[in-house]
């Protein structure tokens, strides 16, 4: 069995998640792009350690409350391996779904992923979310299950999301957030540290990408300043709920 290539080692400090400085590229970490295509093989086995399995009804909550009807077009940002996407496909067949990722590993598992459902349109486009390759207000829905920590560019990806999203148009952001309950920060740290992250690294054989992960987490924004920089591009909060005692926010938006 080949040798994993080496990945870069992330240390606190390092630029592990987005930032308001509009000076910096309209494009992807490339350290970050690294890993996940690195990752891309187990990246789903990542969402089920870190959820206890819980990821996937967050994904149908989340998609439950964008109300998609029948023939509207669905932008799944930062898309990883279509895990939010086959939830739209499930509950909205004859939706059209566009998944954008930077990372052509997990697109190519997400097309392989959404192949059974054959009677709807769906499109995969390598691509990132500072700069979106669509027109302005072409997407009726938009939705980002655990990619904003990965903007290189926070306030301007969450613009281009509300622009190319139509007036009256809803987003649905899911995200792990550091301000949790400090019960469940104990024990999600705990759980992180000696059950995920010795488990994911043995399996993926890349430690270092479970490293980025837990700092990317533990330094993004709280909830609350995550709504308050969604309001600040213009999007208009239908709601937030705290899920898994903070460790995890959905945010609904409104254009």
């Amino acid at each position: 069995m080949t040798a994993p290539s080496p990945l870069p080692a992330f240390k606190c400090g390092d630029p592990l998640r987005s930032s308001t400085d509009e000076s910096k590229p309209r494009g992807p970490n490339r350290q970050v792009v690294q890993m996940f295509e690195a990752i891309s093989p187990t990246y789903d086995l990542l969402n089920r350690l870190l959820s206890l399995g819980l990821d996937t009804s967050w994904r149908r909550r989340c998609v439950t409350a964008l109300d998609i009807r029948a023939g509207q077009t669905i932008l799944d940002c930062a898309a990883g391996t279509g895990d939010m996407a086959v939830e739209v496909c499930s509950q909205v067949p004859s939706a059209h779904v566009v998944l954008l990722d930077p990372v052509e590993g997990m697109l190519e598992r997400a097309r392989a992923k959404l192949s059974p459902f054959a009677e709807v349109k769906i499109q995969t486009v390598q691509g990132n979310a500072e700069a979106l390759p669509f027109s302005s207000q072409f997407f009726d829905r938009i939705t980002v299950a655990f990619g904003i920590r990965n903007f290189l560019a926070l306030d301007t990806g969450l613009s281009e999301l509300f622009r190319v999203t139509r007036h009256g148009g809803k987003g649905g952001i899911l995200e792990f957030t550091p301000d949790r309950h400090p019960a469940f920060h104990r024990l999600f740290r705990f759980y992180f540290l000696h059950i995920v992250k010795p488990i994911g690294a043995l399996i993926s054989r890349h430690a270092t990408a479970y490293d980025y992960l837990r700092l990317s987490i533990d330094s993004f924004p709280t909830s609350s300043e995550i709504c308050e920089r969604l309001a600040r591009v213009g999007w208009t909060m239908c709601s937030h709920q705290k899920l898994a005692g903070g460790v995890v926010s959905l945010f609904v938006v409104q254009k």
